[in-house]
């Protein structure tokens, strides 16, 4: 089943012509919170910012909405925010050099090698990432680092196939406790080469598109919701996922569906999603989405259509599934403030009480954005606070619980916890950003992997049993050496009361991270 559709996706993206550059931006590019600052001050008009990733051509539909506004005198952009408009434009020479868009040469995206002629292009870049971690002298003193070194292809044949491949591979020095490892219910495969361990991962798709649908089949991933520290349904802290996707848009209207396949250490599952988004007024944007994961069998028809409400699917299967759905806005009053919540439904009985059954599982989140608070220029104010209900995420079946290897494909927090985030950042200028947050992390009794048992009873209790109490103090410093060439420095301060769930087990840390990144 799974050769089939595969070769009938190959088969329509070989024969369908399409134009424009259709491969997305990675969901970890600075150009999603730089564009994230511009809508909630109220600059961008019809932006579905909800579900990573955007494509390269709906980002060059943005820049050129802002450009116009600009050069109209609607929009006053700071000389900070119009120096990184300008290097975001540069970042889209591509998809802008025929869009009558005045870019600097100075700022255009730079490449290690590029190839192209009227219908075909091709760019590669080369990165390296040296992520290190330092703790000062303590009873838990330790450092490590990560050293990664990567590719970036894409490019376009004959205005018909639209491909992205990104692979990399990452030396691992001082975590002492990986070793090597190919079981997908341990996290992702490491691999041991004499006294040294690596990690490797790829990320690698084909893109196609008619004019108000595009099609996608391959390796990525992906984030669902408003979410500014994690999703609740869908979220980047899950490994990539093989899959084919949907997605359609139409003025205020936007649908995507997709189909993949997940790993765990039971056999291969399934997951099955679809999302809509609706601009209901131009300062009002809902959405929702269901998902469903299944395993121990092939794909079902059932759950592969697109517009199937997977409920009502699920009853069809026996009713044997992991289904759930989840509903989000946005509302933003007026310029410069942005509200937005996330309410996730894992299971739910309406003749039961929905705080106490414990068949009642539910998530929410909800925060705030407030760019350049008291006035203040080039700065940005966030607060989030998530909770997630005892037993989310998990299910009687244990082939069906909510993750990908062993990391859970919703929000990082895990079930029976609760995460209050603030954050206050200052782009000084184009090069130097520094942030400053604080949050606190609870966490009760149990995990993704233990749902309820009967013993347990039927009251659920909210970070019952010992609880892990985390607060911490992060300063931030990053600066842009040169183009694509970034160092970061974070100090962080963690006081923890019963570490791992350990009565009275308590710590103070002290930790240093550094980042030196390369992109060419």
């Amino acid at each position: 089943m799974k050769k089939v559709i595969f070769t009938i996706f190959l088969f329509i993206i070989i024969i369908i012509p399409i134009n424009g550059q259709y491969v997305n931006l990675p969901i970890d590019h600075w150009a999603y919170l730089f564009l994230d600052r511009l809508e909630t001050k109220g600059f961008i008009d019809n932006l579905y910012y909800r579900s990573k990733p955007f494509t390269r051509s709906e980002f060059s539909e943005i820049i050129i909405q802002i450009s116009k506004k600009i050069e109209s005198g609607m929009i006053p952009l700071s000389e900070t925010d119009m120096a990184l408009f300008e290097k975001l434009k540069g970042e889209f020479f591509d998809e802008l050099k025929n869009k009558n868009i005045d870019i600097n040469s100075k700022e255009r995206e730079p490449h290690l090698f590029s190839w192209g002629e009227k219908k075909s292009m091709l760019h590669y870049d080369g990165y390296l990432i040296e992520d290190a971690k330092y703790l000062p002298q303590n009873e838990n003193s330790n450092y490590s680092s990560r050293f990664t070194l990567g590719s970036i292809i894409r490019g376009v044949v004959e205005d018909k196939i639209h491909f992205y491949l990104d692979f990399r591979n990452t030396l691992i020095k001082g975590e002492k406790d990986l070793e090597k490892n190919y079981d997908p219910s341990m996290g992702p495969p490491i691999t041991v080469a004499g006294r040294n361990i690596y990690s490797d991962q790829a990320t690698a798709y084909f893109v196609y598109k008619f004019s108000w649908c595009e099609f996608s089949v391959g390796r990525d991933n992906f984030n669902w919701g408003p979410g500014y520290r994690g999703s609740l349904a869908l979220s980047k802290n899950s490994e990539v996922i093989d899959m084919f996707r949907i997605k359609v848009e139409y003025k205020r209207f936007k649908f995507i569906g997709m189909s993949g396949f997940l790993n765990s250490g039971l056999g291969k599952k399934n997951i099955a999603a679809h999302r809509i988004e609706v601009r209901i007024l131009p300062n009002l944007i809902l959405g929702g989405n269901e998902t469903v994961i299944y395993g121990k069998r092939g794909l079902e028809l059932i759950y592969v259509n697109p517009i199937m409400p997977y409920h009502i699917a699920e009853h069809y299967q026996q009713d044997k599934d992991n289904n759930t759905m989840g509903f989000d806005l946005i509302y933003l009053p007026f310029n410069n403030i942005k509200f937005y919540s996330e309410l996730f439904i894992d299971d739910f009985n309406s003749s039961k009480n929905p705080f106490k059954y414990y068949g009642n599982k539910f998530a929410f989140l909800t925060g705030l954005h407030w760019t350049d608070p008291l006035k203040i220029k080039d700065t940005d104010f966030r607060a989030e606070y998530t909770r997630i209900e005892p037993y989310v995420y998990t299910h009687t079946y244990p082939i069906n619980i909510y993750t990908n290897y062993d990391r859970i494909i919703g929000h990082w927090l895990g079930p029976n916890s609760d995460n209050l985030f603030t954050e206050f950042a200052y782009q000084y200028n184009r090069y130097f950003r520094i942030t400053a947050s604080f949050e606190q992390f609870r966490r009760g009794e149990g995990d993704v992997n233990t749902p309820h048992k009967d013993e347990d009873g039927e009251e659920k209790h909210f970070l019952n049993g010992i609880v892990e109490n985390k607060k911490s103090f992060r300063l931030g410093f990053s600066y842009e050496i040169k183009r694509d060439v970034y160092i970061s420095l974070d100090y962080k301060i963690t006081q923890t009361k019963n570490t791992d769930r350990i009565l009275n087990k308590n710590n103070r840390n002290n930790e240093l991270y550094f980042i030196f990144w390369i992109n060419r």
